[in-house]
């Protein structure tokens, strides 16, 4: 909803000499010399009498909140650049210049009159909006008894008066050396707030295609709420008069409701004459789900039919799909001129989908090919922008049935097997859009459910079964696992896997996107049972036979590394292995690691130090640590699989003696 508030009255409480002012962010569409525009054509005229790089001078007409009419001269400037051109050829005064030069981001400005200085030290932009306007006449006065000549001329006793209650002023002498330590200059920080209730109602319907293929969408919904707009800004007056404004920043909330719903129906069909059978008429979907507490019944079939030569195809789909709309909530968002953050949030949806609402049908596209396939995939994407209040709630659907034999062969043997699948897809979320003269349209999500993805036929879709390629070289497989064409638009979260081999051991994947290649061995020889099962169930099986070990391991290899310390330092070794991490006892001692290779499948090492086991256990890599720091160490291994033990290999290494004072190595 594109609030537009009318400003004329803003100011009425501090009397801005009655500077009329508009939305200062109406939020789209605007430009930097209209952000002061009028409420209303019929009530302000507008003249640029004098405009240059970065400032304007207009001269402003109309009627103040007392109903006298008004016109008088206004600055608008935009930058510090602006602010020197208005210096130089418009008539602003130097002290102003150099006071909004040093409001603005204080970025180098040429000065073209050298005697006098026009701007402080650099300092970094601040984030309030690049406009600030200001009264010509008031600029120019410096005395005491020249604004009040100016009050009496442009009848502003009123707002002087109203200035010195304010600050609690009797009143001033042009002499009174308290008269700064009164109040009466410098820069006054205020907010002013406006609120509106809306009711909006309306009814739209849109026919996507023609003929027997088309889809009717129709939005009925009724929106209502109240919005509030707070604007921060800050002016400074010059001797207790008001001339000078700046605005800081807007912050915007809405409490909203939207009530209605929305329906969809359409079809699609195709005939050929001819003799036709009944190939399958699968049940793609029937059930029930949620969307938080919100109950969903669904009923989706797809009867199919076929023949030689002649054919005759329907694809026809029975959806419950009339979204109820009850949507609450609440958002409001702080804008300066660099950005838009959240202050608050709140977003629900209550609406539901019943039994009752189940009033149209979708039926979509059918293709026929040497391989019967008949799809439908309904892709139902409802966008409904609240623009009057900067709301967009979203409802992405996306329903999509298969039924068919052209998704692939899962397990290489044989043809492609005949698999079904039914999934709804749902991402239910909210967010605010606003556009600030400084930045394009820009969208914050303020609500989302997690993505919601649900397998709609019962006991599961069979198209989630995998596609598996496993390959044996003696006691190892390697298996490909990739996603079946027609299911790989699913969202990846739902793309969870566990491989079962067969011998007792198991395996995660985890979501899957296309393909991944899994490698497992096997202790023993014999034939196994591969399967991959999806998480809803879906599974694909493949039975491999394998050689199994037929002969004890060979350690191929055997490495060791041992640092000895007086006491208790770090050793050093390269920065981010596991030695940094650990520490000796604080009389000194040894650290020793290595690792043993080994082949035909071990499943446990053994590490000795002379007759002393050190180490036992599956994980090839060992670490140990001693009180004490030998000069030399031997050491052997071995590695033990289903046939029994290898023989030892042995080796001898130095341990690397380091000192404590300076931890340097001898």
């Amino acid at each position: 909803m594109n609030i537009q508030i009318n400003f004329k009255k803003i100011f009425r409480q501090i009397s801005l000499m009655g500077l009329v002012v508009t939305s200062p962010i109406a939020l789209a569409n605007t430009s930097a010399a209209d952000l002061y525009g009028p409420a209303k054509g019929s009530d302000v005229d507008t003249i640029v009498l004098m405009s240059g790089n970065g400032y304007e001078l207009k001269q402003i007409s109309y009627t103040d909140g007392n109903g006298t009419p008004q016109q008088s001269d206004f600055y608008f400037l935009y930058s510090a650049t602006g602010a020197n051109g208005a210096y130089l050829y418009a008539g602003l005064p130097l002290n102003e210049r150099d006071e909004i030069i040093g409001e603005f981001d204080r970025s180098p400005v040429p000065c073209v009159k050298a005697a006098q200085p026009c701007m402080s030290e650099l300092q970094s932009a601040d984030d309030e909006f690049d406009v600030i306007v200001v009264d010509k006449d008031a600029a120019g006065v410096n005395s005491l008894s020249g604004m009040n000549a100016l009050v009496a001329k442009r009848g502003w006793q009123d707002i002087q008066l109203e200035q010195y209650k304010s600050l609690n002023i009797q009143g001033v002498k042009a002499g009174d050396e308290k008269f700064d330590a009164k109040g009466c200059f410098g820069w006054t920080h205020k907010s002013k707030n406006w609120s509106k209730s809306f009711n909006e109602s309306f009814d739209k319907s849109k026919r996507f295609g023609s003929g027997n293929a088309f889809v009717d969408v129709e939005i009925n919904a009724t929106t209502s709420g109240n919005g509030k707009a707070t604007l921060d800004y800050k002016y400074k007056r010059s001797f207790c008069i008001p001339y000078k404004i700046r605005m800081k920043q807007l912050k915007a909330r809405a409490d909203y409701a939207i009530t209605g719903d929305i329906n969809i129906h359409g079809e699609a069909t195709h005939t050929f004459n001819g003799y036709t059978w009944n190939i399958a008429e699968p049940t793609i979907a029937n059930g029930w789900f949620m969307i938080g507490v919100v109950p969903v019944q669904y009923d989706v079939k797809l009867p199919i039919r076929a023949g030689t030569g002649n054919l005759t195809l329907s694809a026809s789909g029975d959806v419950g799909l009339e979204k109820v709309l009850n949507i609450a909530g609440h958002y409001e968002y702080a804008c300066d001129k660099n950005n838009c953050a959240k202050v608050s949030s709140s977003f629900a949806d209550n609406g539901t989908l019943q039994l009752d609402n189940i009033q149209y049908q979708l039926m979509a596209s059918a293709t026929i090919e040497p391989w019967a396939e008949v799809a439908i995939k309904g892709r139902v994407y409802w966008g409904l922008i609240w623009a009057k209040v900067g709301i967009k709630p979203s409802l992405p659907i996306k329903l999509s049935g298969y039924y068919g034999n052209m998704c692939g062969n899962g397990d290489n043997i044989g043809g492609n097997e005949t698999v079904s699948a039914g999934v709804l897809d749902i991402d239910f979320r909210a967010g605010v859009i606003a556009q600030v003269k400084y930045f394009n349209e820009q969208y914050w999500q303020i609500y989302r459910t997690d993505l919601y993805f649900t397998d709609l036929v019962n006991p599961h879709s069979s198209a989630f079964s995998s596609i598996i390629r496993p390959s044996v070289s003696s006691s190892s497989v390697t298996m490909p696992v990739s996603l079946r064409a027609c299911v790989k638009s699913a969202d990846t979260g739902y793309q969870d896997f566990t491989v079962y081999w067969g011998d007792g051991s198991t395996s995660g994947i985890s979501n899957l996107a296309s393909s991944k290649t899994m490698n497992h061995n096997y202790a023993s020889a014999g034939t196994y049972q591969i399967s991959v099962r999806h998480s809803n169930g879906a599974s694909t099986n493949r039975n491999v036979t394998v050689a199994g070990t037929t002969s004890v391991p060979v350690v191929n290899s055997f490495t060791a590394y041992a640092e000895c310390f007086s006491g208790g330092d770090i050793p050093i070794s390269p920065e981010g292995e596991d030695l940094d991490l650990k520490r000796l006892p604080e009389e000194g001692g040894m650290w020793l690691s290595g690792t043993v290779n080994a082949s035909n499948s071990p499943t446990l090492y053994e590490v000795y130090m002379g007759s002393s086991r050190i180490y036992s256990g599956s994980n090839a890599n060992f670490f140990k640590s001693f009180s004490y720091s030998p000069n030399y160490i031997s050491l052997k291994a071995r590695a033990k699989n289903s046939i029994g033990w290898s023989p030892f290999r042995s080796i001898n290494i130095t341990c690397n003696q380091y000192l404590n004072t300076d931890s340097n190595k001898i």
